[in-house]
């Protein structure tokens, strides 16, 4: 029984003697990442998606992925390369946390995703990524340290679809859409519309989305607001999406076209360049409103001046100027003749009424007679038909607002008082520019023969 207890004895001290350069190794070990990386307790990896035909705004997934046989024991933290046309982000805040078993181990994982975009065709050599981390080790307990990826290396470029284009996104899917808040077909000056234009695209941000255009236009000014951009993820899908409404304000009365606008963008799933077309708008806004719904009527839309013939157009525009000439004619001021003006003197001399006599004797002066002197009957009648004439007014006056003699010593009078009758050229010019003049203090005074 003593022999058995010694060499059972024996034995376990050799066995703690042999174990014991591997249990002090196996400290050593966890002392960094490294370390723990070289004794294959602790792995860390990168890739990007896709690898080859990039083509430039294309998003390219890169991940990087580390796995312990433990846990990890804090935050990681990734510090970001800075290279040259390439635009590096991280949408997620936070990293994939997931297992995977080989065998009897069971390894954690952390698994980051950034987006890369290249912004040039090109070689691209992207540097080591750093990250600050800590895991924890079974002998040593928590290990913290830093560890890089390795470089990556990748190819951008042009496809020969894209050579003449010059901007473009690169997308699985692209969709534009618009809406107005209103009919454009019936406004009026000091009317406003709403445009609102929406782009969405899939893995790709918001920042990319190219801006829509609002073209000023003279009478039609435009007022753009801030565009709303908005980034979303749903189960790993990226969707970027802008939204921007525009403000027309319709100033003066008219038509107006707003052109249409195309975006070129890359489907990066078939490998071909496609547009999204955001359509013209027509507005009519005022005496265009009723142009704009003849010109539908007119076969294939033509406008309705095209169909007719040179002869239509000018007989239409030469009888508009005959109705608007003759419109005007018949609404002109009439005129009355000094003849017939002194004839109505002297049948009111005749018929006794010096009164009426009197001023139409005064409407005579005013009229046909505009000399400084004017207001002075006597002084008119006396350059007209002579001194004799003249003082017979002071006859009339006393007549017709006091009492005198009888009116009819006046009747010699108009026949020496007579109207010089203009030259034709004279006549012609008054016809045309002068604009009668007629006091009418006393409009029925003047009786219509």
């Amino acid at each position: 029984m003593k022999p058995l207890l010694l060499a059972g004895l024996c034995l376990s001290l050799c066995l703690s003697l042999c174990l014991s350069p591997y249990s002090s190794q196996a400290q050593t070990q966890a002392t960094t990442l490294q370390e723990l990386v070289e004794n294959g307790q602790l792995q860390l990896r990168s890739w990007i998606e896709p690898a080859a035909n990039i083509v430039v705004g294309q998003e390219i997934q890169l991940t990087i992925e580390v796995s312990t046989q433990r846990w990890f024991a804090g935050g990681t933290t990734i510090r970001y390369p800075d290279e040259k046309n390439l635009i590096i982000l991280r949408r997620d805040s936070f990293a994939n946390n997931l297992s995977r078993s080989e065998g009897a181990i069971t390894w954690v994982i952390q698994r980051w995703n950034l987006e890369l975009y290249p912004q040039a065709e090109g070689t691209y050599h992207l540097p080591a990524i750093s990250l600050e981390l800590s895991v924890n080790d079974a002998v040593a307990g928590v290990v913290r340290g830093s560890l890089a990826t390795e470089p990556i290396e990748f190819e951008v470029e042009v496809p020969p679809a894209l050579e003449n284009v010059e901007n473009w996104l690169a997308t699985p899917t692209l969709t534009l859409q618009h809406e107005i808040d209103r009919e454009t077909d019936a406004l009026v000056p000091g009317d406003a519309f709403t445009r609102q234009i929406t782009l969405r695209a899939t893995h790709i941000t918001a920042m990319m989305l190219p801006p829509v255009k609002s073209d000023e236009i003279t009478g039609l000014p435009a007022y753009a607001e801030t565009p709303q951009l908005r980034d979303t993820s749903n189960r790993g899908e990226a969707t970027a999406e802008r939204r921007q409404s525009i403000t027309y304000v319709v100033e003066q009365a008219g038509q107006y076209l707003l052109p249409e606008q195309v975006f070129y963008w890359w489907d990066t799933s078939s490998r071909e360049l496609k547009t999204a077309v955001l359509p013209e708008l027509r507005i009519d806004a005022g005496i265009a409103a009723s142009s704009s719904t003849s010109n539908e009527s007119a076969p294939g839309g033509a406008h309705i001046w095209d169909t007719l013939p040179l002869s239509w157009l000018v007989t239409v525009l030469l009888g508009f100027c005959l109705g608007t000439g003759l419109l005007l004619w018949r609404r002109r001021p009439q005129r009355v003749s000094e003849a017939r003006l002194l004839r109505q003197v002297g049948r009111a001399l005749r018929g006794g009424d010096n009164q009426r006599a009197a001023r139409l004797l005064y409407r005579w002066l005013n009229v046909f007679q505009p000399q400084p002197d004017w207001y002075r009957l006597r002084a008119a009648l006396n350059r007209e038909a002579g001194e004799a004439a003249a003082a017979q007014v002071d006859v009339l006056l006393a007549n017709a607002y006091g009492t005198g003699a009888s009116g009819q010593i006046l009747l010699p009078l108009l026949t020496t008082v007579q109207p010089i009758p203009p030259r034709w050229w004279r006549r012609c010019c008054r016809k045309l520019f002068l604009q009668p003049v007629e006091l009418k203090l006393n409009p029925d005074d003047i009786a219509v023969e």
